[in-house]
């Protein structure tokens, strides 16, 4: 994920709204936390991204940000699918159990 501006719109004192590549999505933020400690300083506007952080980002911060929010996409996109492959296991197991065949 690539930040690609800041919205002055969006921006108030304290925050700054991003622009993402992707857009930035609620799951997305939700996974932040998980990957980076400094995760918890952002929030979701629409589908921008919001630092709230105590102070103003330094020179790093953009290429930081993009790799933690990269790592948390991912993680996003490997739960999705062993969320899939947990589903069809089970449907595997059942149809076994049962008889059914799967269609």
């Amino acid at each position: 994920m690539k930040l690609t501006g800041i919205d002055a719109a969006k921006s108030k004192e304290g925050e700054l709204a991003f622009r993402t590549e992707p857009p930035m999505t609620e799951k997305v933020l939700q996974e932040l936390p998980n990957v980076w400690i400094l995760g918890s300083e952002f929030g979701i506007d629409g589908d921008l991204l919001v630092w709230r952080g105590g102070s103003y980002p330094e020179r790093g911060f953009p290429q930081q940000v993009e790799i933690f929010l990269t790592e948390a996409e991912n993680a996003v996109k490997a739960k999705k699918t062993g969320d899939k492959n947990q589903h069809q296991a089970f449907l595997k197991k059942v149809s076994e159990q049962t008889g059914f065949r799967l269609v």
